[in-house]
């Protein structure tokens, strides 16, 4: 008698923790330095976008979509962050320049030409859809819901 035939649903619980310890804290995603580079300037592209009455204003003007805060600890909430910001890119592109052009601030007008400046790279375009091709995969064989249909 063969285990698998005892529990059949073991083997699809063993496929999940793989892809869960894959794309958690501490997966091989979080460990890559492209994801982590990625992840790291998506939370500083949401931070400028949000924390910012005039630039989130910018950003309202141009688009539709509302940017999800990249939780540090919740690796489904990546997916949707990554998603949005590559499905918004141009309008993400235009909302920096605009915002570098409006701000006074030496600090922040750095902040911003850094990151729209990393935005450009392939390392982050590559990243960013990599990583969010494989949380939305993962999200959709764990059977998860987050994002709107």
């Amino acid at each position: 008698c063969c285990q698998a035939n005892r529990w059949p649903w073991a083997k699809g619980n063993i496929y999940r923790r793989a892809l869960n310890l894959a794309t958690g804290d501490t997966g091989t995603l979080k460990q890559s330095k492209i994801m982590k580079d990625v992840l790291e300037m998506t939370h500083e592209i949401i931070k400028l976008i949000k924390f910012s009455p005039r630039r989130k204003k910018t950003w309202q003007r141009q688009t539709l979509c509302v940017f999800r805060v990249l939780c540090p600890t919740r690796w489904t909430v990546r997916a949707d962050s990554l998603a949005s910001i590559i499905s918004n890119y141009d309008a993400l592109q235009s909302t920096l320049e605009e915002a570098n052009d409006v701000t006074h601030d030496t600090e922040a007008k750095a902040r911003i030409h850094g990151v729209s400046a990393q935005m450009e790279t392939f390392n982050y375009l590559y990243g960013a859809i990599l990583g969010g091709s494989v949380y939305i995969s993962a999200i959709w064989i764990f059977g998860i819901s987050i994002l709107p249909i």
